[in-house]
């Protein structure tokens, strides 16, 4: 997704993970023309202060995709308006956003990759607006690399007892003409996030739920759905003062996860104009009695420091040997 999520980068211990980190932002308006500059700081201090050291280079807007339609006009006047043929698919990842542009008109619209073979793509959602021939399909994530000796130093890793990040950036650019800037924020982490969830463990746990997907989410297995029941369950974790980083109980994560995408589902049932809403009650009330029994009552082990182990707070029983 493009939204702005806090990114997780990993502390390098003893040379791993080895392969270099970038902190990226996916411009939501068009791709930048010209990147000015990239700042840090802890997300405590303010714009005077001292900047963390924590990027080397320069930043710079991803160089593919940046290909035009080729051969035949694109979207909802043909036969496939989720099909297109690019003059180059060099760049172009499954699952990733990218904006096609109608210079002739300005028309434009962010579209997600569902498939790429060779120059042809194909969208997970019909365009809306046609697009001839050379109309451009474009990046606009840019990007800056992470200092290898900043991201090693173990004092900078982000306390996990706060679902807040720990550092914020500010990016400086020239978009539309208009110089721009935005924000981001990102922590430093020990372990990154995985749910670990895909469509066949939400089936095992809730029968037939595969074929009761609606045809958009049945060609990746409902993975959109998963990632939107992943959401509810970390933004649950915030509104408790808990970090999603900082579960160490991946069993309960998965399982909270899974027991989110029926009701994700029935949302997006709902949104269509289903009437699903006894189905809906049903499926919250169960989803927030798994809640409360694992993070909001003492059970779910949470690292509470950001160095890697976890406690629970759990009672000790009536009768213990000290």
């Amino acid at each position: 997704m493009t939204w702005r999520a806090t990114q997780e980068l990993i502390l390098v211990v003893s040379g791993v993970p080895s392969a270099q980190q970038y902190l990226h932002l996916d411009c939501e308006d068009r791709r930048p023309s010209a990147v000015a500059d990239v700042q840090a700081w802890a997300a405590s201090a303010d714009d005077t202060s001292n900047e963390e050291a924590c990027t080397t280079g320069v930043a710079a807007v991803e160089t593919n995709p940046s290909t035009t339609i080729a051969t035949a006009a694109v979207g909802p006047a043909q036969s496939d308006p989720t099909a297109m043929v690019v003059s180059s698919g060099t760049g172009v990842v499954v699952g990733r956003q990218y904006l096609i542009t109608e210079d002739n008109t300005g028309a434009n619209e962010f579209f997600e990759v569902v498939s790429v073979n060779g120059t042809t793509i194909k969208a997970k959602h019909p365009l809306k607006n046609d697009y001839s021939v050379g109309s451009t399909v474009q990046t606009t994530r840019w990007s800056i690399a992470v200092d290898t000796t900043w991201i090693a130093d173990v004092s900078n890793l982000s306390p996990t007892f706060s679902p807040n990040p720990t550092y914020r950036l500010r990016w400086s650019a020239t978009v539309n003409g208009n110089s721009t800037v935005y924000q981001t924020g990102f922590d430093v982490v020990r372990y990154p996030v995985n749910h670990g969830v895909t469509g066949l463990h939400v089936e095992a746990a809730h029968r037939g739920w595969l074929d009761r997907l609606p045809p958009d989410h049945q060609i990746d297995q409902g993975r959109a759905l998963i990632e939107a029941a992943y959401q509810s369950v970390k933004f649950e974790l915030y509104g408790d003062g808990k970090a999603d980083q900082a579960v160490r109980n991946p069993e309960l994560l998965a399982r909270l996860v899974v027991m989110r995408c029926p009701l994700e589902a029935l949302y997006d049932n709902l949104n269509r104009g289903a009437n699903v809403t006894a189905a809906v009650d049903v499926a919250e009330k169960r989803w927030r009695q798994i809640y409360d029994q694992t993070f909001r009552a003492p059970i779910a082990a949470i690292d509470e420091t950001g160095g890697g182990g976890a406690s629970t707070n759990e009672p000790l029983p009536l009768w213990v040997r000290l």
